[in-house]
């Protein structure tokens, strides 16, 4: 009698632990979805929002020299906005235009109000429902705000990448955009194997290119260019072209006797991060 009592008690106990365990869990799923609810409430809904003023940044990659062996930060963007309540203010940047190996950091020094400060990807030209907030800053009572971007923030759709500044009152402003080398950013290391060095070729004959490429996260793709014209990208070793299989390497096909081909390399590894190598080749006449 006392066992089966004792038994009925500890069933009883185990249910009433399991049950407490599942309120837990439907508590802390609750709390989730409350807390990703608030956080919708508060972003405002970009694409309705009054769009005070457009602009762009056309040059994010003409310093890149001045950078490679400098560290810090280089401004490639600054100006001073006033705008209302619910009115937007939008700085966009073309992903053709960004450089992997350096984010885009963006400034916002208040001088009154309290704009709120985002990083958004998008498709287009203008924001829409294929545009998404990557990181954004609605720090209370802070004289400068601060976010950043990188190319691999951005999805294999994206053309864009906007900084914008929204107002919920009367906001006065400064916007500076930087750019800053990501540290370690170096990308996959590369050697010609063929050609291995400047080689004449004969006339007619199709120009065959082998690269190694190598790096500790992964090598995500390779591309040729000769003479700035774009041959094909490799996403596999061996990184070659010019092979017989290879029916679109045309441009490298019938090569001017006499003439002087430079071939660049572009390497990207599984971070995003890119790296180049150059030759320059002889046809003979």
């Amino acid at each position: 009698m006392k066992n089966s009592i004792l038994f009925i008690a500890t069933i009883t106990f185990v249910f009433f632990l399991t049950g407490c365990q599942k309120d837990n869990t439907i508590n802390e799923l609750a709390e989730l979805e409350s807390t990703k609810a608030d956080i919708e409430k508060t972003l405002p809904t970009l694409d309705q929002a009054q769009v005070i003023a457009v602009d762009s940044i056309t040059d994010a990659k003409a310093m890149e020299s001045e950078l490679e062996d400098r560290s810090g930060r280089t401004q490639i963007f600054e100006r001073t906005y006033s705008i209302e309540d619910e009115d937007l203010v939008k700085v966009y940047i073309r992903k053709e235009q960004m450089n992997p190996n350096f984010k885009y950091i963006a400034v916002l020094r208040v001088y009154e109000g309290n704009p709120d400060l985002y990083t958004v990807g998008s498709t287009d030209n203008n924001y829409s429902t294929n545009s998404y907030v990557i990181r954004y800053d609605k720090s209370l009572d802070q004289r400068d705000k601060e976010t950043y971007v990188c190319a691999h923030d951005l999805r294999e759709s994206d053309n864009y990448i906007y900084f914008s500044a929204f107002a919920r009152n009367y906001s006065h402003f400064k916007l500076s955009i930087y750019k800053e080398r990501i540290p370690h950013s170096y990308g996959p290391e590369i050697s010609f194997v063929t050609p291995a060095h400047t080689e004449y070729y004969e006339r007619g004959a199709r120009l065959y290119v082998k690269v190694n490429a190598r790096d500790n996260s992964g090598v995500r793709y390779v591309k040729l260019y000769i003479n700035g014209e774009f041959v094909r990208t490799e996403h596999h070793a061996p990184y070659e072209w010019g092979t017989r299989h290879n029916e679109n390497d045309t441009a490298l096909d019938h090569l001017e006797p006499g003439g002087m081909y430079d071939l660049r390399v572009v390497a990207t590894d599984r971070r995003g991060y890119t790296s180049e190598k150059t030759m320059t080749v002889h046809m003979r006449y």
